[in-house]
């Protein structure tokens, strides 16, 4: 169990609060945008908690709180039974409140558009998510261990193999919805946000070809030296991911591309 006293759970309950603050920061930009005023204007706005309860995004966001409280008492109970499963399920419902509010929410097949999204974000959860916490696994084994480490990589490639595969069938399936066309994705801010975003994701998805595929085998004839490659590759992963983070919050301020590019014409 991830007790506060570990590594692994300090990680947790930080991104957790992170998760919190990231939420009301939302909130504020978006109340922003409604009242045009400044993000210190709007704390102090007379009907910010006017503007909460009556729009559909302070709506939402207050499920999202919703949500994310649960899960910070819950976090309070590590050796709760149904720990896990219960995080996972309020972590599925705070994907699905950000995507209810997204560019595929405005889209002509929403329920498609909106499903397909929150998945995209879900499986990008798991892989990034899985990525840091893996990260914290390693630190704590031995060196010498590479029984051990072997096992923690092929379970983890087994479970990114699938993260990724579901993410390049999502991610497409965004692409053409929100892009459309190579001039749209060329010439918008989101076309190029988007382009950067998958000149970051293709080496980060070449080292984690790596890993699989030759640090595992390498580890399995217990070669320690790797130990210490695997760790240097998990962490050009973990900055590359960042990257990609950093693009993706670009995308997301941004109009879609399709749209600006019809305007255009």
């Amino acid at each position: 169990f991830p007790s506060h006293d570990t590594f692994l759970g300090r990680l947790l309950l930080a991104g957790w609060l992170f998760n919190g603050v990231a939420g009301v920061l939302m909130l504020l930009l978006q109340a922003s945008v409604s009242f045009n005023s400044s993000l210190l204007e709007t704390l102090g706005h007379p009907t910010l908690w006017n503007f909460v309860t009556t729009s559909a995004f302070g709506r939402l966001w207050l499920i999202r709180l919703t949500l994310w409280g649960i899960g910070l008492m819950l976090l309070g109970q590590p050796r709760r039974k149904n720990f896990f499963p219960l995080l996972f399920i309020l972590g599925i419902g705070i994907v699905l409140t950000q995507s209810l509010f997204s560019h595929a929410a405005a889209a002509p097949d929403t329920l498609v558009a909106v499903i397909g999204d929150g998945l995209h974000l879900f499986l990008a959860s798991l892989w990034i998510g899985g990525i840091v916490s893996f990260v914290a696994v390693i630190a704590q084994i031995h060196p010498h261990d590479t029984a051990l480490t072997t096992r923690m990589v092929g379970y983890f490639s087994n479970y990114a193999r699938v993260a990724v595969a579901a993410l390049l069938v999502t991610g497409i399936y965004a692409t053409w919805l929100q892009v459309g066309s190579l001039e749209a994705l060329l010439n918008t801010v989101y076309g190029r946000a988007l382009l950067i975003k998958l000149v970051l994701f293709i080496p980060l998805l070449s080292i984690a070809a790596v890993n699989m595929l030759v640090t595992h085998r390498y580890l399995q004839a217990d070669q320690v030296v790797w130990v210490g490659r695997l760790q240097n590759l998990i962490g050009s992963e973990v900055v590359l991911a960042l990257g990609i983070l950093v693009a993706v919050a670009v995308m997301t301020s941004a109009p879609p591309a399709r749209g600006i590019q019809a305007e255009r014409e």
